[in-house]
C-alpha cells in the first residue's frame, strides 16, 4: 500500500510519455498557440509548478506539504485521475506547510528545485520526498541527498536554504491558502471547487466528471479555468471539511466555522471523551467499534469516508476500541491511537487511525513509533504512554460497553442506537441512515436527537426485505496466466550462461522470510537443470521491512567490487544470516564484507552516500509496470509466477516454458539460445495484460 502511489506514477509517466519529455519522464506543460491563456483572479496558477497541458479543461490546485504523509496518500488518487482524464487534467502544486519549522524548510527547498530545473525539476523532487514521506518524517538533514538524486545544483541549493530565498514565495501560498479556505493539506480545488482534506478516488473522480460537464460547455478553452474558478460548480449537499480541529463547516460562504453545540450524551451508548469526526451536533452519529489489526475494519473506511462525503454535516463518526484477542498487536495500536488523541485532540487520533489502516501489516513497537513521529507526537510522551499502558483501561471500557451492547466482532456500528453489523455497503449504511436521518429531522432541538434516539432507536431493516440489493459489482479484472511480460535483465547480477534455454529474474527482498524459504528450492532448480536455467536478480525492498533496503545496496556493492560471483556469495550469507540476532543491521553488513574481502572502506562509502540507491529505483520502476509489488515475485521467460511455492509447481511451468523455448529455436531461424531471452522481452507486455471481460473496458496491455 504504501509503494501504491509510487508505482502508480512511474505508471503515469510510462503512459503519458511525450516527445518532449524532460530528465523527470513527464511531460511539461503545453501552452497552445491562438489566444493567450486567461488565469484566475481568485486562484491564479502564476509561475507555480504544473503538470499537463496549460489549456487542460480541468485544473487540480493542490495547498500541500511535502512533508505530508496525507498528502502522499493523496497522490494516488491524483495519479488515477491523470491516468484517466489524460490531456484534459492539468495539477498546479501550491505550498502549503504545516506549522514544524521543518515543514517550511521542505517547501523552500522544493521551490529551489523548481527554479532550477522547472517543471520537470519540481515534479522530480516532489516524487522524491512523498516517497520518503511514506516511511519516515523528512528532516532538513535529508534535502541535500534527495537534491543530488534529483540533479539538483547542491550548492546552489544550499545557498538558497541558507538564506531563505524562497520564503516570500511559501508564505504567499499560505496565504492565498488562506483566503480561499484552504486549511489542512492536501486541499485540492478543481477549476475552482474545493475537495478538501484527504478524499478517496472515487470522491474525486465524481468531482471531476461534474465540473468537466460545464468545463465542455464553454468555447474557449483557454478562457474555461478563469472563468470557472470565479464561479466554480456547487456540488450537492454541504461540504464536510476536516478542519484542524476535525470538526465540520457550515454550508455558506465558506469563510467562517458555524459554531455548534455539542450532542447530549446517551447514557446507553455513551460518546463523550471518545474520538469523533465531524459536527459536535450531527443529527447521525455513528458509533464504530473496531480493531487496528483487522482486514475488514480497514476495507471500511474508505466507505465511511462516502458516507460522509454523502451526507455532510448530519453525519459524525465516533471510534470506540475493541482489539480483539486474536489479533497480537491491535491492542497497543488502540494504545498508540489514543496517545495520540490525548497529545492533539480529534485531528492527531485521526491522523493516526489512517496511519494504522494504511499499514495494517506493520504494527510493531517500532512502526507506532515511526507513525508518532509523522503525525508530530511528542515521542517520549508517546513511549511512556505505551511502555506505562496509560490507557489500557479506556479501552477496556470500551470493550466492556460493547459487551453490553452485544457487540461481539468488528466492525460493529450503532448508528443513532441501532445496530449495524460488519463491513457492509455503502448502500446497507444508506439504508439505515435515511430512516434515521428522517427520524432525527423530527426532534427539537437538534442537541437532543442523539440521547433520545438512543434510548429509543429506529428499529434495523429487515435484511432480507428493507434493504436494497445493491447492483452486483463488476468483477475486477483477471491478469491473464499466460501472458508473457518484457522483464530485462539489463545489468542485474546473473546466475548461469546467456545461452540458458530459460531465464527466471526474481524479485526479492533480503528481509523476507518467504524469500528466503524459496533458496533452497533454487539450489534444487540449478542441479536439475543445469545450463538450461538462467536467474537474475532485481530487489524490491518492501517499505516495511526497515532493513532490507540497505542490506540491498550491500549487494549490489558487493556485485560491483566482484561481479557475479561476489554479489550471490553475498546474497547467500544475507539470507542464510536472515535468522541472527543483528541480522541485516549495518555492523552485520560490514561483518559479511570483511569476511569476503571487500574493500571495506569503498563499502563503507557505498552505504554512506547510497551509492546504489539510483540502481534500486529503477528497478522498482520497471516493476511497478508490472506490479511485480511482492515478493518472492518470479518471471520465467516472462511469465509470472508468485511466492515461495513448492519445486513440483516451479518444475511444471519451466518445463512448459523451455518447451516453449525450444519450438521457437526451431521456428524462427533467426533466434538463437544466444539471442533467445532477448527475442522474448522484445515480444512481451510491458504492463498488466487482462483476460477480456464481457461489457466491460478493462486496459490490457498490447504486444510492442
Amino acid at each position: 500500500m504504501k509503494r501504491l502511489h509510487r508505482s502508480l506514477l512511474l505508471v503515469l509517466a510510462t503512459l503519458l510519455a511525450c516527445a518532449s519529455q524532460g530528465a523527470s519522464g513527464r511531460c511539461p506543460a503545453r501552452t497552445p498557440t491562438g489566444a493567450p491563456l486567461a488565469d484566475s483572479t481568485r486562484l491564479p496558477v502564476g509561475r507555480s509548478p504544473t503538470l499537463g497541458r496549460a489549456d487542460a479543461l480541468l485544473t487540480i490546485v493542490e495547498f500541500g506539504a511535502l512533508d505530508n504523509p496525507r498528502c502522499a496518500r493523496a497522490e494516488v488518487a491524483l495519479t488515477r485521475a491523470r491516468l484517466q482524464y489524460g490531456e484534459d487534467l492539468r495539477v498546479v502544486w501550491r505550498h502549503n506547510p504545516g506549522g514544524r519549522p521543518e515543514s517550511l524548510v521542505v517547501a523552500e527547498a522544493a521551490q529551489e528545485a523548481f527554479v532550477q530545473g522547472g517543471n520537470a525539476g519540481f515534479w522530480a523532487f516532489h516524487d522524491l520526498l512523498l516517497d520518503a514521506a511514506w516511511e519516515h518524517p523528512l528532516r532538513p538533514a535529508d534535502l541535500e541527498d534527495y537534491a543530488r538524486r534529483a540533479g539538483l545544483d547542491v550548492q546552489r541549493f544550499r545557498v538558497a536554504l541558507a538564506e531563505h530565498t524562497h520564503l516570500p514565495v511559501v508564505r504567499a501560498d499560505q496565504e492565498l491558502a488562506r483566503s480561499v479556505g484552504a486549511r489542512e493539506a492536501p486541499d485540492l480545488f478543481v477549476n475552482g471547487t474545493q475537495v478538501p482534506g484527504l478524499t478517496t478516488y472515487a470522491r474525486l473522480r465524481d468531482v471531476l466528471d461534474r465540473v468537466q460537464a460545464h468545463a465542455r460547455a464553454i468555447a474557449n478553452r483557454e478562457q474555461v479555468y478563469a472563468l470557472m474558478t470565479e464561479a466554480p460548480v456547487r456540488l450537492p449537499g454541504p461540504p464536510v471539511v476536516r478542519t484542524a480541529g476535525f470538526g465540520c463547516r457550515r454550508a455558506g460562504d465558506g469563510s467562517q466555522d458555524a459554531p455548534a453545540e455539542e450532542n447530549l450524551d446517551a447514557d446507553r451508548i455513551p460518546v463523550s471523551g471518545s474520538p469523533s469526526l465531524g459536527c459536535p451536533d450531527a443529527l447521525v452519529t455513528v458509533v464504530q467499534f473496531g480493531d487496528f489489526q483487522c482486514p475488514f475494519c480497514s476495507r471500511v473506511e474508505d466507505t465511511l469516508t462516502e458516507l460522509r462525503a454523502q451526507y455532510g454535516e448530519d453525519v459524525r463518526i465516533v471510534w470506540k476500541n475493541n482489539p480483539l484477542p486474536f489479533h497480537g498487536e491491535a491492542q497497543l495500536a488502540a494504545e498508540a491511537a489514543l496517545e495520540a488523541y490525548a497529545q492533539r485532540g480529534n485531528e492527531g487520533f485521526w491522523l493516526y487511525h489512517d496511519a494504522l489502516f494504511d499499514n495494517t501489516d506493520a504494527l510493531q513497537r517500532e512502526d507506532l513509533e515511526r507513525y508518532a513521529e509523522q503525525t508530530d507526537l511528542d515521542l517520549e510522551r508517546f513511549r511512556a504512554a505505551l511502555d506505562n499502558h496509560t490507557h489500557r483501561e479506556e479501552i477496556e471500557r470500551d470493550q466492556r460497553l460493547a459487551e453490553r451492547l452485544g457487540a461481539e466482532g468488528v466492525p460493529n456500528f450503532f448508528i443513532n442506537g441501532t445496530n449495524l453489523v460488519g463491513a457492509v455497503p455503502l448502500e446497507t449504511f444508506q439504508a439505515l441512515v435515511d430512516p434515521v436521518l428522517e427520524r432525527a429531522r423530527s426532534i427539537d432541538p437538534r442537541q437532543e436527537v442523539y440521547a433520545r434516539m438512543v434510548a429509543d432507536p429506529v428499529a434495523a431493516p429487515d435484511p432480507n426485505n428493507n434493504v436494497p440489493t445493491p447492483p452486483p459489482a463488476p468483477p475486477a479484472p483477471q491478469e491473464d496466466p499466460t501472458a508473457v511480460y518484457a522483464v530485462p535483465i539489463d545489468n542485474a547480477p546473473v546466475q548461469g550462461p546467456a545461452t540458458a534455454l530459460v531465464t527466471m529474474v526474481i524479485y526479492g527482498d533480503f528481509q523476507c522470510p518467504f524469500c528466503g524459504r524459496v533458496q533452497a528450492t533454487l539450489r534444487d532448480l540449478r542441479a536439475r537443470y543445469g545450463n538450461d536455467l538462467r536467474i537474475a536478480f532485481r530487489n524490491e525492498p518492501l517499505p516495511f521491512h526497515d532493513r532490507s533496503r540497505l542490506a540491498a545496496e550491500a549487494a549490489r556493492e558487493a556485485y560491483a567490487q566482484r561481479g557475479n560471483a561476489g554479489f550471490w556469495r553475498y546474497h547467500d550469507a544475507l539470507f542464510s544470516g536472515q535468522n541472527e540476532t543483528d541480522a541485516l543491521t549495518r555492523p552485520h553488513l560490514e561483518r559479511l564484507a570483511r569476511a569476503q574481502g571487500l574493500n571495506l572502506p569503498r563499502f563503507r562509502a557505498a552505504l554512506d552516500s547510497h551509492r546504489h540507491g539510483g540502481v534500486l529505483d529503477a528497478e522498482h520502476a520497471a516493476g511497478a509496470l508490472i506490479e511485480a509489488s511482492s515478493t518472492p515475485h518470479f518471471f520465467i521467460n516472462g511469465r509470472r509466477f508468485v511466492g515461495a511455492q513448492p519445486v513440483e509447481d516451479f518444475v511444471r511451468l519451466i518445463d512448459e516454458v523451455r518447451d516453449s523455448a525450444r519450438e521457437l529455436l526451431r521456428t524462427h531461424p533467426n533466434v538463437n539460445r544466444g539471442n533467445l531471452y532477448a527475442y522474448i522481452v522484445a515480444h512481451g507486455s510491458r504492463e498488466m495484460v487482462y483476460l477480456p471481460q464481457p461489457g466491460a473496458n478493462v486496459p490490457s496491455g498490447g504486444t510492442p
